[in-house]
């Protein structure tokens, strides 16, 4: 009896994997061809017309690109100017050189070759990943609703997902100018990638920190900070307390009373607090399963006050760690558990066809039309504990100022004085 239950198990395992990537076949037979129709539209428009300007001298950030992007065949809706870093744009601007759909193939090649690599490194050589398990797990990541929207749109985080994989395994094996070299880069391409600084200062890995800010001084960039966003599709924090602010009372006279600009701060402060609290609960150095590493990377994503589906994709750096750590019986059942209710809220917004400018009724339907905030918030979470609770000692929020001072600077003071 237990010989067939063990059969039974084995057999299971075999064809999980299987059926996944079947139905990941299949879908990509219709999914891929319906593609071809978005290679004139946003966002891959929106970087193709900026980029155009930007090869053929003319400033992108202060004129209307509509002009070009009419002239191209290309469909920007309202969008009228350039947000894009330039360095972003001086990369992208060689596709420019081809036609719309030629350049659409090519960068959606580029994608689709960023994520397999990425995925390649954050998987290979784990010791617990075993060929079904490996497999089982590549096959959620594909299925992992962001990836979709980020293809559907064109979009551009696939990339800088390789680049932190590369960047992490690097810090791994103690080569920190190289990493602090594309970390640089990755920050100059997105800006919210230069998060990560609080991971460097804090583990004292000044060679890495040293490098990335040579890095980041050698090109010149320009950042656009526009008005907050809080539109349809934002999942940020913000974004969400903003929303719920038009249901309950009290937290809309808050919003009111300090502004936007004023509970994003406060929201960035609670979060910056926890993770760097999170980060000092270990020695520097001591972050050998980038479990730190990860609740950085988490914090980049959460910290800005427009956060889309798509960006969402980045959390395949935390939720790979977490699923390698479990398998090893070395993560805790409430993180693993938040990290899965954060990957089925997200399922449960892209296909419930409930948006979050919806007007619906009641706590449930409600519930799904938040579900992709809730979904980030939650993948926070996850992190957040598999940072914490793997830790052996503990540190009120109220001592973090001075610890994390004692930590950089080697005072006297030490955790849990």
């Amino acid at each position: 009896m237990r010989v067939r239950a063990s059969r039974l198990a084995t057999t299971l395992r075999a064809c999980v994997p299987v059926v996944l990537w079947c139905a990941i076949l299949l879908f990509a037979i219709s999914f891929v061809p319906s593609l071809r129709s978005r290679a004139i539209r946003n966002d891959f428009a929106i970087y193709y017309a900026s980029a155009l300007e930007f090869r053929e001298g003319i400033d992108p950030y202060s004129t209307d690109f509509a002009p070009t992007a009419r002239q191209a065949g290309l469909e920007i809706k309202d969008i009228r100017k350039c947000t894009e870093p330039p360095l972003f744009l001086a990369l992208f601007a060689p596709l420019t050189r081809f036609a719309p759909l030629t350049a659409y193939s090519i960068w959606q090649a580029i994608n689709f070759i960023s994520l397999v690599s990425a995925l390649l490194l954050m998987l290979k050589g784990q010791s617990e990943i075993s060929g079904s398990f490996g497999w089982t797990l590549a096959a959620l990541a594909f299925t992992y609703p962001p990836l979709l929207s980020h293809f559907w749109y064109g979009q551009s985080k696939l990339p800088i997902l390789l680049m932190l994989a590369i960047v992490a395994r690097l810090l791994a094996r103690g080569f920190d100018a190289a990493a602090g070299l594309i970390l640089a880069f990755a920050g100059l391409l997105r800006i919210y990638p230069f998060v990560l600084v609080g991971y460097l200062v804090l583990e004292r890995r000044w060679r890495a920190f040293a490098y990335m800010a040579l890095g980041a001084a050698s090109l010149s960039y320009y950042l656009s900070v526009n008005q907050l966003i809080t539109k349809s599709g934002d999942n940020a924090p913000l974004a969400f307390a903003v929303r719920l602010s038009h249901g309950i009372g009290p937290i809309r006279a808050l919003i009111l009373l300090i502004g936007e600009h004023g509970l994003l701060s406060a929201i960035n402060l609670v979060l910056l607090s926890l993770t760097t609290q999170a980060t000092l609960l270990r020695p520097p150095g001591d972050d050998h399963e980038l479990r730190i590493f990860s609740l950085w990377v988490m914090t980049a994503i959460i910290l800005p006050p427009v956060s889309w589906d798509y960006d969402m994709t980045l959390i395949l750096i935390p939720f790979a760690g977490i699923a390698v750590a479990a398998r090893g019986g070395r993560a805790s059942y409430r993180a693993i558990g938040m990290a899965v209710a954060s990957y089925l809220l997200i399922a449960l917004w892209r296909f419930s066809g409930i948006g979050d400018t919806a007007k619906v009724s009641g706590i449930v339907a409600n519930t799904v039309k938040e579900s992709a905030s809730l979904s980030l918030i939650a993948a926070y979470c996850a992190t957040y504990w598999f940072v914490t609770d793997s830790a052996e000692e503990s540190i009120p929020l109220w001592q973090v100022p001075s610890v994390a001072w004692s930590r950089i600077f080697q005072t006297g003071l030490q955790q849990g004085d």
